[in-house]
């Protein structure tokens, strides 16, 4: 079974830029995901933009001294303004526009005031499916949930691996108890693929952190969605949930972001408790034992899967392929060879 590699192509999908709190209005960042340099900016009305990032007039990159002006991104270096869409609005020393020079415009959209999310697309169409919405992540932005910020929120970037790496994990139920402490492996009780979204829900014995450090060993039934390659959601039984993002950078680097959603304690303190904080620690340790094996995989590899492990991997990679482009057919450049050939000749 292929492994899917390292490579110029990106999959389709909604992936996660960045966190709501970062972003303050009227700041512009620079950002590089999938092999493009990027500008992602607020505008006074509060509305995020994501652009690509170099102005067509001579070139600056606006991530880097550029501002906003109302409702529109302004170039550090000349002072062209663009719209929301790209199109060039306004050069302060002329009475004339660039119709026909803007900038990329990226669909971009934020989830419960929370999380930024941008969609790509290898062949830059518009979106095909819709990103999470309130059933997905229920309490995300609302007043009975603390909200996300930095104690809730890590990001673990410049990661040497690809992306498949992470999601595939879904169906993988033996690496729990060599990667992440559990005294059996998991078991699959359910695998549903639907369209963009890939619902998997196992059992398994968990350990549980409490503030001292100590833990106990329980069982429990976990719910994973893959929504597209680029999000995993996990939902747990007193309503918290977290968030797993990986982000292409370029060829060989991704992004990975964890958001931790919690419901607020019976104070309707803004801040986790102690508890809640050691669980969300607990998530993260997890996933940073997964990151030692990810970011020194080899990708593109043959895997040689056992027998327990085929039906679930290869549902997921069928369920895959519908985010990458379909290779060419096999002999289709001879034959386009064959008739051009055959064309000059008659």
């Amino acid at each position: 079974m292929q492994l899917q590699g390292s490579g110029q192509t990106f999959p389709a999908g909604w992936f996660q830029i960045g966190w709501s709190y970062e972003l303050a209005r009227g700041e512009v960042r620079p950002l590089r995901f999938f092999g493009e340099d990027l500008v992602l900016c607020r505008y006074e009305s509060g509305a995020v933009g994501l652009f690509n990032a170099y102005c067509p007039h001579m070139n600056a990159n606006i991530g880097y001294g550029g501002r906003t002006v109302g409702e529109t991104l302004a170039c550090p270096y000349h002072g062209w303004q663009f719209d929301k869409s790209g199109c060039n609005t306004h050069i302060p020393y002329s009475s004339r526009v660039s119709q026909s020079k803007g900038l990329r415009s990226w669909h971009v959209v934020e989830l419960g005031g929370s999380v930024i999310l941008a969609w790509h697309s290898p062949d830059g169409s518009a979106p095909s499916f819709d990103p999470p919405g309130p059933d997905e992540l229920p309490g995300i932005g609302e007043s009975t949930f603390c909200p996300v910020g930095p104690d809730t929120s890590r990001r673990y970037a410049e990661l040497p691996m690809h992306i498949d790496f992470v999601t595939e994990n879904t169906v993988d139920m033996s690496h729990f108890k060599f990667v992440h402490e559990t005294p059996e492996m998991g078991s699959i009780l359910e695998l549903d693929p639907v369209d963009h979204r890939f619902h998997v829900r196992f059992s398994m014995p968990m350990k549980l952190y409490g503030p001292d450090g100590g833990g106990e060993v329980v069982d429990a039934v976990t719910e994973v969605t893959n929504w597209g390659l680029g999000l995993i959601l996990a939902r747990f039984t007193d309503g918290a949930s977290l968030i797993q993002a990986q982000t292409p950078i370029d060829d060989t680097r991704c992004e990975l972001m964890l958001t931790m959603v919690l419901p607020r304690n019976v104070s309707g303190s803004d801040t986790p408790t102690g508890e809640q904080l050691a669980r969300f620690k607990m998530a993260c340790r997890q996933v940073e034992n997964d990151m030692v094996i990810w970011t020194h995989r080899r990708a593109g590899a043959q895997a040689h899967l056992v027998a327990e492990e085929i039906a679930p991997f290869k549902t997921f990679m069928k369920w895959k392929r519908q985010f990458y482009p379909a290779p060419p057919a096999v002999g289709s450049q001879t034959q386009r060879a064959s008739r051009s050939e055959s064309e000059v000749k008659s």
